[in-house]
């Protein structure tokens, strides 16, 4: 049989041991609700109900759903409600629920359901490389967050997600605005079936809230910023008709060389400028 997952190009991870690590860095207590992207044949969410979490998975396979639901029969959810129960269960409670659909659809309205009963929750999967980017977008929109997010992913994205002073660029600083993100191992390509072109790395996002300054103030200013990153900073907030000189006095008030380049600035002085360039009345 073939599976919507081969024809999409997603590789399943099937190392055991890389698979326990996921679980592992979410530390899993007992309840806790894990909504799974993408659970495949159920390699890691076989992981995360051993743990004791209370797994959601968004599977967009028509395929795999009944193999998910035969595997795990024994602590399926049923129909209703379409969020698990907010009531702390034993290990005889059921545990795992598969929606059919696409994830970066289904996320917010399961997490939706999930605020109004007042859950917190956290996400994991083996992402396919194509969605990763769609996805942190969806979760950064995210109204109520999750508490952490253990993903595996191209590992040369994981790289960049995690790269820090002198390094730093606009999928970083997207990134570190909500959370803060750590490489937990890197993924061989032997590790999946089949096997991708390139490693993978499993990465760690403990999320954060932040009131410094809005999002959409935030998100404004560091795509300015990281416009043309190998310009200076003070070239990219002005632009070709902006006033440089009251750019880099601006710049110079908050500590910052005019002349230094986007990519040495770290997350604190990032959220520090956008919240000065936003305000009322400046330039």
């Amino acid at each position: 049989m073939e599976y919507m997952g081969q024809r999409l190009g997603q590789h399943f991870l099937i190392n055991e041991e890389k698979l326990k690590k996921v679980a592992d860095a979410l530390e899993i207590n007992e309840g806790d609700v894990v909504i799974e992207v993408g659970p495949g044949h159920g390699e890691l969410t076989q992981y995360l109900l051993e743990a004791g979490a209370r797994v959601t998975a968004l599977e967009r396979d028509k395929a795999l759903i009944d193999p998910l639901n035969k595997k795990f029969a024994s602590q399926v959810i049923p129909p209703t409600p379409l969020v698990i129960p907010a009531k702390a269960g034993i290990q005889s409670v059921p545990a795992f629920e598969v929606i059919e659909g696409n994830a970066l659809e289904l996320l917010p309205m399961v997490v939706e359901e999930l605020k109004q009963a007042g859950r917190s929750y956290m996400i994991a999967g083996n992402i396919p490389y194509y969605i990763t980017g769609y996805l942190l977008r969806v979760i950064e929109g995210l109204d109520h967050k999750p508490t952490r997010v253990v993903m595996t992913i191209q590992k040369e994205v994981a790289e960049r997600i995690c790269a820090t002073v002198p390094h730093m660029n606009l999928l970083a600083a997207s990134v570190r605005f909500w959370a803060e993100p750590v490489i937990v191992e890197i993924v061989s390509k032997k590790d999946f079936n089949p096997p991708p072109k390139v490693d993978s790395a499993t990465i760690r996002l403990d999320v954060r809230q932040t009131e410094e300054v809005t999002g959409d103030a935030y998100y404004a200013f560091i795509k300015k910023i990281f416009t043309q990153p190998r310009k200076t900073i003070v070239n990219n907030l002005a632009g070709k008709e902006g006033n440089k000189e009251a750019v880099g006095d601006l710049l110079r008030s908050a500590g910052i060389s005019p002349d230094a380049r986007p990519q040495t600035l770290d997350k604190e002085q990032l959220v520090a400028l956008a919240k000065l360039f936003s305000s009322p009345g400046v330039i």
